[in-house]
């Protein structure tokens, strides 16, 4: 079905072609440049390969494909046909733990850095999926949500009422 419910980002992926997480749907939408329906991958549900709240997704250099997906409070990786190749993380507050992953940017290093809303932090992972670090600025950061990274390696971060950048 070509039927999007709640669609939250949208990216354009190392092939050319638009992918859209289609929340509503626990899915992704893949269109060409012109909005046309080429296929999707995913479905609403619990456990590996399925998608309970996907939120945002960015790709690395080898164009998989890591989407945040935030009642299962995880990044679950899938190749750019939609196969699923493992996840990262696992709710909980501690260091190296996911709560309610959000926003999600990948740097030219392999670094990927994923909004926690849930725990008002940024996360820093390896596409390797080692947990690497996190940082916040305290209540300064409330419900962190859209990340990008500038060529630079400047870090923006959208929360509730504005934008830091590291």
């Amino acid at each position: 079905s070509t039927h999007l419910q709640q669609p939250s980002s949208v990216k354009i992926g190392p092939n050319g072609k638009l992918y859209v997480v289609d929340r509503g749907n626990g899915r992704i939408v893949i269109l060409n440049k012109k909005l046309e329906y080429l296929y999707s991958f995913g479905s609403a549900g619990y456990g590996l390969g399925s998608l309970q709240d996907p939120w945002d997704l960015a790709f690395d250099e080898n164009g998989f494909i890591y989407i945040t997906d935030r009642r299962q409070h995880c990044i679950q990786i899938f190749t750019n046909t939609g196969a699923f190749r493992g996840k990262i993380g696992n709710q909980g507050q501690q260091k190296g733990k996911l709560n309610n992953p959000a926003g999600i940017a990948i740097d030219r290093f392999g670094k990927i850095y994923v909004c926690e809303s849930g725990n008002h932090r940024v996360s820093i992972f390896h596409t390797s999926s080692e947990f690497l670090e996190c940082f916040s600025i305290g209540l300064g950061m409330v419900n962190p949500c859209g990340i990008t990274i500038d060529a630079d390696g400047f870090i923006y971060v959208s929360s509730a009422e504005t934008v830091h950048v590291f």
